[in-house]
């Protein structure tokens, strides 16, 4: 049976998109792997007693394998880290990028909704942001950065607001002071 027929859609079943190119699946892993090293620098620095940081399991679920069932990592997940500062419970996704904006299609809808929801129960949320080229480093309250994260999602952000620069993300969060992100969670 031919690849794209009705009855076999093809290696690309659910999106009517083209697959992506093998430079677009490079430039992904790249992102990925900048992310995975700001979050181990995360968890593996000195913090102080009063901070508490505990990286969030991604979620997973049971798939059958021939007679086994294995476990499986859903691509999609919670933000990536929960813990407490000075006894108030905190809940941040860490991102860090290589280029000068930081596209606010790097949090998904269900982080997003998790960041909503930890926000609507009185619980400090954010984006810990790193832009690699200065390293520097800015908390992003999610209270202040949530209305353009779902005007963005919606389709009705102004043209220059589907990303954020290191002076926007100044404006809307606090710089961090070395890898201190606590002191800039209020």
């Amino acid at each position: 049976m031919p690849i794209g027929d009705d009855n076999n859609p093809g290696p690309w079943p659910f999106t009517d998109a083209e697959p992506p190119t093998k430079a677009r699946r490079a430039a992904g892993r790249k992102a990925q792997d900048r992310g995975k090293v700001f979050e181990r620098e995360l968890r593996t620095g000195h913090r102080p007693a009063h901070v508490y940081l505990q990286p969030t399991p991604p979620p997973w679920r049971y798939v059958r394998k021939g007679r086994q069932l294995v476990p499986v990592v859903e691509e999609v997940g919670v933000p990536d880290f929960h813990g407490a500062v000075n006894g108030r419970i905190v809940v941040f996704d860490a991102k860090a990028t290589g280029e000068r904006r930081w596209s606010l299609s790097h949090l998904t809808k269900e982080q997003a909704e998790h960041l909503d929801w930890a926000t609507s129960r009185h619980v400090v949320a954010g984006v810990l942001l790193r832009f690699d080229a200065t390293q520097a480093v800015y908390w992003l309250p999610w209270p202040e950065l949530e209305p353009m994260w779902w005007a963005w999602h919606s389709g009705t952000a102004e043209r220059g607001e589907a990303s954020l620069t290191e002076a926007d993300a100044g404006r809307l969060g606090v710089r961090v002071v070395g890898m201190r992100w606590w002191e800039a969670v209020r």
